[in-house]
């Protein structure tokens, strides 16, 4: 007997069953009965749907002897990028290749003898490969930016030049030491850092036995100068703090260099200290008050956009704000970002109707000499009369107009237009 059917369904329990069933009734337990699965379904639905094999049954599991099988990591797919250039000084290629790690490793190279723009093409392609080759690469992406290289290494385009026929099959040689390997055409300007190694090694001189070390290229978005005149300084001082001291005390900031120092002394003779106030000197004669960053932004939206404030654009805001006799380093900049955020300025804006193809001038000799036609519809809603659609010609001498509405438009009605108002 199964007890928790008992315990569900016995109409009346007493003592201990009752007070169980009292504490599991708050869990909305049901109780359903599990259906048997008989023996004769199973046989019905394999005679119904016999398996055609005529292969004893085997229960034996295929490699029942193997514990664990163990997958070798997949290795990664290195990418090589290619260019060449040839210029009035000498030719050079560049080569990139880049780790499934990401890490880029640039070469470039010289070329000291006579070849076409294509040949050097091929030439750096060859230097990509055989560097892979070194390293020991097996599964690798070429990319380049010439189309007659990849197109016909690809064999989508025939090679019609001798010259390039030793190229092109010292490549397919090369690619059979390479598991997996692919050529894809990039475009010339997502090609720059390779186009701008072959072009440097074109154009630097350099003896027969003689390196060029690898070079670091670093990105620097500010001024060397910038902590001491361009931003607020740590403890929250205008830009112009440090100009103050120098002037007032001849002191300089804790942590400047000697470059910093020397700017320092050569950007103050600009600057006049009078009364606690300091004023930039101008070409005009005119001192300039300087302001903090929150005197400036009060300037920019009084001037810009305040009682008389015309919206004007972010050049003739900047002039007139040095005529009104206030100045800030980075006055130009601010005034460029400010009329870019101002939201009346992007509404009603002119705006330069520009087509987006040029135009041809049609010139027309004499009268009625040159016509233009052309159709519009369908026209929603329909005119009284049903019709849909107005052919009109124009004459460009004149600008004569001819027009003609149609509820269906055909080539017999078209030509019938042309003879009736054109021709005739």
């Amino acid at each position: 007997m199964d007890p928790i059917k008992y315990l569900f369904e016995k109409p009346a329990l007493m003592g201990r069953l009752a007070r169980w069933l009292l504490l599991l009734a708050e869990f909305n337990i049901v109780y359903i009965t599990q259906k048997s699965i008989k023996g004769s379904v199973i046989a019905e639905h394999l005679s119904t749907h016999p398996v055609v094999d005529t292969r004893p049954l085997n229960d034996i599991f295929l490699d029942e002897d193997v514990v664990s099988i163990e997958v070798e990591d997949e290795v990664g797919i290195w990418k090589t990028f290619f260019d060449g250039a040839a210029n009035h000084k000498d030719c050079g290629a560049g080569v990139l290749l880049i780790t499934p790690e990401r890490l880029n490793m640039p070469m470039a190279y010289r070329l000291d003898f006579e070849c076409t723009n294509n040949m050097v093409e091929y030439k750096a392609c060859l230097m990509g490969l055989k560097a892979a080759i070194s390293i020991g690469v097996k599964r690798l992406e070429v990319y380049g930016d010439s189309s007659i290289v990849i197109y016909q290494v690809q064999g989508k385009w025939k090679t019609k030049e001798e010259k390039l026929k030793p190229y092109q099959g010292c490549v397919e040689s090369l690619m059979k030491q390479f598991t997996e390997i692919t050529f894809d055409y990039f475009q010339r300007d997502n090609n720059r850092f390779v186009d701008a190694l072959a072009t440097l090694a074109s154009m630097v001189d350099f003896g027969p036995g003689e390196q060029i070390q690898p070079f670091i290229i670093d990105r620097r978005d500010h001024p060397s100068h910038q902590g001491f005149v361009n931003a607020l300084t740590v403890d929250g001082r205008p830009w112009f703090a440090h100009i103050v001291d120098f002037i007032r005390e001849g002191k300089y900031p804790a942590d400047a260099t000697q470059g910093d120092k020397r700017f320092l002394r050569r950007y103050a003779t600009q600057f006049i200290l009078h009364e606690d106030i300091l004023y930039k000197r101008s070409f005009d004669g005119v001192q300039l008050v300087c302001v903090d960053e929150d005197q400036s932004q009060t300037i920019l939206e009084q001037v810009h956009q305040g009682i008389c404030g015309p919206h004007m654009n972010a050049c003739m805001l900047a002039k007139k704000i040095l005529h009104l006799g206030y100045f800030w380093n980075t006055l130009e900049a601010d005034c460029i970002e400010f009329v870019k955020k101002c939201h009346q300025c992007q509404i009603f804006s002119i705006h330069i109707h520009v087509p987006p193809t040029e135009l041809h001038t049609l010139s027309s000799p004499w009268p009625f000499s040159t016509w233009g036609i052309d159709v519009n519809g369908k026209i929603n809603p329909k005119a009284s009369n049903g019709h849909e659609f107005v052919l009109e010609a124009i004459e460009y001498f004149t600008k004569w107009v001819e027009t003609q509405s149609y509820a269906k438009l055909t080539a017999a009605k078209v030509a019938k237009f042309l003879q009736e108002h054109i021709i005739c």
